[in-house]
């Protein structure tokens, strides 16, 4: 299902000069509908890139659900046992890191019940069937102190965030009629293989988002992607800060980023192209904010407040550039629809300007 407007669409608190820039893209566009011949002939094609974990598949299902054509039941249920396996996955490797490198701290320590949980969890197998007993074992394990504490002090292990919905529906996704609602297709993390892509259309523009892997094996097929592209829509993690990633548990995930975009956005394809860049999981950045000093990753950083920190890991990926373009930037919330329909509204106004600049009628 496509998306049709007449106008722009305008923030709530718009200020007066947001007003007037937005009714002046209003005039531009209506002046533009009279040229159909040359307007219905481009397509924006965007190009949804960023290092692995970063959020960026999680941001395409977004665009799938708000903009696209949805999820038919038959992807829901494909998606079944794609979660399930999920949860089994991440509470193996919660377990493991607690043996790993907290046995020696007692408010780490799991109660006998949850030992024995453990160990039974242990046992099931990945093409086993995800039962009431299972999930049993996995509740007893999310209301213990040790077991959580260990999942939120987290650094090396790649558990991520958004499984703690699925650890809270136990009930619900254990059911043999179970079938994954939005939310939970939204929060599921699978990792992408290939290139998967969505189209949908505003007025007579028509847009095709494409989103490939974000893992080192997946990069290398970005290069069938670079042809005609409108603007990169460039993924970074900014919670992420003092995690690391998921092939070597080495380098750090920024820092890992920071070399993807360089890569990237150096490269004589893409030198002119503009980018949107986006600095998400905002909601888990805040909660770590304060708490992990950036300055123990970062030595750079000298500042004391968040919207600071947004503005020193923008400039860190801005200054890899090589030569000027326009780079814009929105702080995101993935998993937030409300959040996602605002940022792509302005989105929206950065492309349909883009298009008509090309086009000649700005």
């Amino acid at each position: 299902m496509g998306l049709c407007v007449t106008h722009l669409p305008m923030p709530a608190n718009a200020t007066p000069e947001q007003v007037a820039h937005v009714k002046d893209l209003d005039k531009q566009i209506s002046k533009a509908a009279g040229h159909k011949n040359v307007q219905e002939q481009q397509i924006a094609k965007l190009l949804l890139l960023g290092a692995g974990e970063s959020g960026k598949s999680t941001l395409f299902r977004q665009m799938t659900k708000l903009f696209g054509k949805g999820f038919t039941e038959d992807q829901r249920l494909a998606f079944r046992a794609a979660i399930h396996q999920g949860v089994r996955e991440s509470v193996a490797l919660i377990i493991k890191d607690n043996r790993d490198h907290y046995s020696h701290d007692e408010k780490f320590h799991l109660s006998a019940a949850s030992e024995r949980a453990a160990e039974k969890a242990l046992e099931f197998g990945k093409e086993e069937k995800f039962t009431m007993e299972e999930a049993s074992l996995y509740k007893i394990l999310w209301a213990d102190k040790g077991f959580r504490l260990t999942f939120e002090n987290r650094k090396t292990v790649q558990v991520p965030e958004s499984i703690v919905h699925f650890f809270e529906n136990l009930d619900r996704i254990v059911e043999e009629s179970y079938i994954p609602n939005d939310d939970d297709l939204i929060l599921m993390r699978i990792r992408t293989t290939g290139l998967v892509r969505e189209e949908f259309q505003i007025e007579n523009l028509r847009f095709v988002l494409h989103d490939v892997g974000g893992q080192r094996n997946e990069r290398r097929k970005w290069i069938n992607l670079f042809d005609g592209v409108t603007a990169v829509l460039f993924v970074i993690a900014i919670s992420e800060y003092d995690q690391v990633c998921f092939e070597d548990e080495k380098t750090n995930r920024i820092v890992e980023s920071l070399e993807v975009f360089d890569e990237t956005f150096n490269k004589n394809v893409f030198l002119a192209t503009p980018i949107i860049l986006f600095l998400n999981k905002r909601d888990l950045f805040e909660k770590k904010f304060g708490k992990v000093p950036i300055d123990n990753y970062f030595s750079e950083w000298k500042g004391t407040t968040k919207e600071q920190a947004y503005d020193f890991f923008r400039e860190k990926f801005v200054n890899r550039l090589k030569n000027k373009r326009d780079v814009f930037t929105h702080v995101t919330n993935a998993t937030d629809s409300d959040n996602c329909l605002k940022v792509f509204h302005a989105v929206q106004h950065i492309i349909v300007k883009l298009q008509l600049g090309e086009s000649g009628f700005l």
